[in-house]
């Protein structure tokens, strides 16, 4: 079977040849993890290291602290471990590679840059230390979707992440029976629970919002005591070897109100609407008509105030997107694993949302996650 990754890398040379680009310099940590292999990573700048990509070269551009790590996991990228600054060190890299100072009268070779990850700084260092060598071109979101399309290994990974990620949610519904929790304490045991099973981070902050601040969409976690009869939307997800999950379950603790039971009632009819109905090949409005016209059936369009659902892969928010707001040419494309996860919201009392991570096959869809979303065992009963 073909390494993956270097099928990735004929896909990215597709792309580049289509874009009129000589080479491209890849600054995004996921992107050069989905073209190398290699996981380091670090916080701020992400030091780490950045690739030159060409037609026939690949040069991971790191330092001391990640080398032996990037030959491990990269064995047949070259590694560079050198410190000059980033201009100076891209342009001696392309100058080893065979490049060579156009004449007078010669257009230099073109130089992709990703623009969303790039300084306006390094950009024009970039500019200036390469004058004659090459010109830089900025480029938007030339890896980013073909990464809508996950390998089975990458499904695998995904798979995994989201079986912690239901193993803490049933945790999470014994832990919830202690007296007095805030959503910050639940937040914590989710943090912890996730990396006691087997979890490198969170995919995201988690979100544990009761009452009112659950009308929040992405609320923060505060110190509101949880009450019985409210809603308590808990959207969480484990990070696994870079794959990220995305579940959201709304739970009650003691019982749930008849007002709030409707409402819940309706939600997981358009999350099963969505679910049953979604193939690949459909657009993302499509999709998310879905769910939206599940929830207008019921009365609750003006509740429901966000997009079905999103890509999820190295990042939680991939594509393809599922919202009324996707351009009308894109689809959701067979391999993509996405969330289906209609909600809605009313100010002052709280909400109801209701996720699960969907691989999208070309019959059909897998439905990943597996926690229980019935409105019964979504009571968290403390007296029995």
């Amino acid at each position: 079977m073909k390494n993956p990754v270097i099928q990735r890398r004929a896909a990215v040379r597709e792309r580049m040849r289509q874009a009129g680009l000589d080479a491209l310099l890849i600054s995004n940590p996921q992107n050069r993890y989905y073209v190398t292999g290699f996981y380091g990573h670090d916080d701020g700048e992400d030091s780490a290291g950045r690739v030159v990509l060409t037609h026939d070269a690949v040069v991971l551009l790191t330092d001391g602290r990640y080398t032996e790590q990037a030959r491990e996991e990269a064995p047949d990228v070259a590694v560079v471990d050198r410190r000059e600054p980033l201009a100076q060190l891209v342009a001696a890299t392309l100058r080893d590679l065979g490049w060579q100072r156009a004449q007078t009268g010669q257009t230099p070779r073109m130089l992709g840059v990703e623009a969303d990850h790039l300084t306006l700084a390094q950009g024009q260092a970039l500019s200036k230390g390469g004058r004659r060598l090459f010109r830089v071109v900025a480029t938007r979101r030339l890896i980013e979707p073909l990464r809508a399309v996950k390998s089975p290994e990458e499904i695998a990974l995904t798979r995994r992440a989201t079986e912690i990620t239901c193993q803490t949610f049933e945790h999470l519904l014994r832990f919830l029976r202690q007296p007095d929790l805030t959503e910050q304490q639940v937040a914590a045991e989710i943090y912890v629970t996730m990396l006691r099973l087997g979890a490198e981070d969170l995919a995201f902050d988690s979100i544990v919002a009761t009452g009112a601040n659950g009308a929040r969409p992405h609320a923060t976690p505060g110190a509101r005591v949880l009450q019985p009869g409210e809603p308590i939307i808990i959207d969480m997800g484990a990070k696994f070897r870079g794959y990220c999950a995305d579940m959201t379950r709304t739970v009650f603790l003691d019982d749930a109100p008849p007002v709030w039971r409707e409402r819940y009632a309706h939600v997981l009819a358009a999350n099963e609407t969505c679910e049953r109905d979604l193939r690949a090949g459909m657009t993302g409005q499509a999709a998310d008509a879905l769910a939206r016209e599940s929830l207008a059936r019921a009365g609750l369009a003006e509740r429901y105030i966000h997009g079905t659902g999103h890509g999820t892969g190295l990042e939680i928010h991939e594509d393809p997107l599922l919202s009324y707001h996707s351009a009308p040419e894109v689809v959701v494309p067979e391999g993509s694993i996405v969330t289906v996860e209609p909600g809605v919201y009313f100010t002052g009392e709280g909400g109801i949302r209701i996720e699960d991570a969907v691989v999208v096959r070309r019959d059909g869809r897998e439905v990943l996650t597996t926690a229980p979303k019935n409105i019964d065992a979504m009571i968290v009963r403390r007296h029995d």
